[in-house]
């Protein structure tokens, strides 16, 4: 019979872990990045608008487009993108391009 001997940890190991944990925060960093592209495409198609012109300050006030038959279609065309479903404060709450990638990021 085999006798066990104490794990040590090799400095391969290390590194690996070390390599995953830098790995997990930069996939984090490109999810956030992908949140918003694809926040921002979802918008951009749904309200008629430039991709690059959406940014932060996008939103219900300075967006003409962004009008209540076409906030219904986003709301539902986000659903859709994220296999998400929003309650009703939540769909009353999305009144600009960070307003939706927070709620988004939420239920994610």
């Amino acid at each position: 019979m085999a006798t066990s001997r104490p794990c040590k940890t090799s400095a391969l190991s290390r590194v690996v872990h070390n390599c995953r944990r830098v790995n997990a925060a930069r996939g984090r960093r490109l999810m956030d990045v992908t949140l918003d592209e694809t926040v921002k495409r979802v918008l951009a198609d749904i309200l008629n608008i430039d991709f690059n012109e959406i940014n932060d300050e996008t939103s219900t006030q300075n967006t003409e487009s962004w009008d209540s038959a076409n906030h219904i279609q986003l709301v539902a065309a986000l659903e859709q993108e994220f296999s998400i479903t929003f309650d009703v404060a939540e769909f009353e709450s999305m009144l600009s391009f960070a307003d939706i990638v927070a709620i988004v990021q939420s239920k994610l």
